[in-house]
């Protein structure tokens, strides 16, 4: 028997309540959701709009609002970052990927390190831009050794 359209609406509305239960919601220090979906919308929208109302001739009232309008409506949904951290002042990013340069140098690859734990310590993800290292095969100064390929510790 196939369900009605109401009852699946109802499981799907149940499924993004569980869902955002478990990921987005703001807690408080016991570990209580303390926040429904609806108040998640209006958390980011609000934030969202902020940022938009910095721009000479927007409204913030009214860029939150439609920001609110598309994520009730399923037309849009900010990225993890955002719905978990958005209006929220934790000091984490709302921005879900960073690309790193690798510069070819011993200091610049630890600092490239030192700049990945940074980034993910903040919530965010990394990939990393390799354009900067020497080709395979040269040889880096003061060295006896031919330069390998950015991954050939990992591959081998």
């Amino acid at each position: 028997m196939r369900a009605s359209t109401a009852e699946l609406d109802h499981r799907r509305q149940r499924l993004r309540n569980k869902l955002f239960a478990r990921r987005y919601l703001c807690r408080d220090e016991h570990g209580h959701v303390i926040e429904t979906p609806r108040q998640l919308f209006l958390r980011v929208a609000k934030a969202a709009g902020s940022v938009e109302g910095r721009y000479k001739g927007v409204d913030a009232q009214a860029a939150s609002k439609s920001f609110f309008r598309m994520m009730t409506h399923g037309e849009f949904l900010p990225n993890s970052p955002t719905l978990m951290n958005a209006g929220r002042n934790n000091g984490m990013c709302l921005i879900a990927c960073f690309v790193l340069p690798v510069p070819d140098s011993i200091d610049g690859i630890f600092d490239a390190v030192k700049n990945t734990a940074l980034v993910q310590k903040a919530g965010g993800g990394t990939g990393f831009s390799f354009d900067q290292l020497r080709p395979t095969g040269d040889k880096p100064m003061n060295s006896t050794v031919k330069a390998s390929r950015p991954t050939a510790t990992v591959v081998e």
